[in-house]
């Protein structure tokens, strides 16, 4: 395995180093790394330059993938958590969805490099083309999600294709890598016409995503140019900070949506209050009239009664004079 060296012990004076390399796993690497790739590589150096090299390698991908799946998860927790609180519209719980399948890849594509022979290599390596597949129909949907009233029929048919991607990762030998691509690159044109038609049309905040978006697209086309070979082979973490780029754009416009949903509750929840007290004074007041009006009513009922009392005996007394 090329992660950890292997010492040679050589006596002073000139030597002759073979290596053989056994056909039999041909098919197995070739599976792995195209069969373009085909054959090992060999590097001489010092032993404890060697050891040094390596724990320095593995220092520094251990830090970027546990930062950018620490970042990420992070990211899905909040989304998910704002979901739930506010669920119209589902960006949020798309944008969770995503983090987490960038969350995921990360966390794979970081075991690979751990890999102890070919065969974990290439297991590995099927799983994130699965969940680079994923991470990108998440996006789309995300986009859809903020910018479009109902999804149109290209979601459904990209859907498709991307499980029709991961069952030939699983199925097919050999050429799923380069399948895989050209779907990420049919993915990657199918997010940027989106972007495209909602700055046109004037989303609201189409134009923070856009940004975000036209970042990470110029990188990842660029990514997966270089791994079909087209390109000279970017750095090992420019994806995933392009990446990382288009996550915060994309939270900064769920914050802001979310802070404007917020204030809006705010307003509403003080005109309410307004309407409550108004509703409040106009009770009391209805109710002082009423009591007011039945005083009233009851002044005049007594007086009737009065009036009455006093006609009664008024009469019963001419009735006695008259008898007398």
């Amino acid at each position: 395995t090329p992660l950890t060296p292997v010492m040679v012990q050589l006596a002073p004076g000139p030597h002759l180093l073979a290596v053989r390399y056994s056909v039999a796993s041909s098919g197995r690497v070739a599976d792995a790394y195209g069969a373009r790739s085909q054959g090992f590589w060999l590097g001489l150096e010092r032993w404890d330059e060697a050891v040094a090299g390596s724990a320095r390698v593995a220092r520094v991908q251990a830090g970027h993938f546990m930062l950018f799946a620490g970042i990420l998860m992070a990211f899905a927790v909040l989304h998910l958590m704002l979901y739930l609180f506010y669920r119209n519209p589902p960006g949020n719980f798309w944008y969770a969805a995503f983090a987490f399948f960038f969350a995921a890849h990360t966390a794979v594509v970081f075991s690979i490099t751990m890999a102890g022979d070919i065969d974990a290599w290439n297991f590995r390596n099927r799983v994130a083309y699965c969940t680079g597949t994923f991470l990108g129909v998440a996006l789309l949907r995300f986009l859809y999600s903020i910018f479009g009233e109902r999804l149109p029929r290209r979601f459904w048919v990209l859907l498709a294709g991307a499980l029709g991607v991961v069952a030939m990762l699983w199925l097919v030998p050999g050429q799923y890598r380069t399948f895989s691509l050209l779907y990420m690159l049919l993915l990657l044109s199918a997010i940027v016409w989106t972007m495209v038609e909602a700055i046109v049309r004037r989303r609201e905040g189409a134009r923070i995503v856009g940004l975000g978006v036209l970042i990470n697209s110029g990188v990842s086309t660029y990514q997966v140019l270089g791994l079909l070979g087209v390109v000279p082979a970017p750095g090992p973490f420019v994806f995933w900070y392009g990446m990382i780029v288009l996550s915060v754009f994309m939270s900064a416009y769920l914050a802001s949506n979310f802070s404007a949903a917020k204030k809006g509750f705010e307003a509403l929840s003080h005109e309410l209050e307004r309407y409550n007290l108004n509703l409040s004074r106009m009770v009391d007041e209805r109710t002082a009239e009423l009591r007011d009006a039945v005083e009233q009513l009851e002044a005049a009922k007594e007086a009737a009664e009065a009036a009455s009392r006093t006609k009664s005996q008024f009469l019963a007394n001419m009735s006695h004079e008259l008898r007398t």
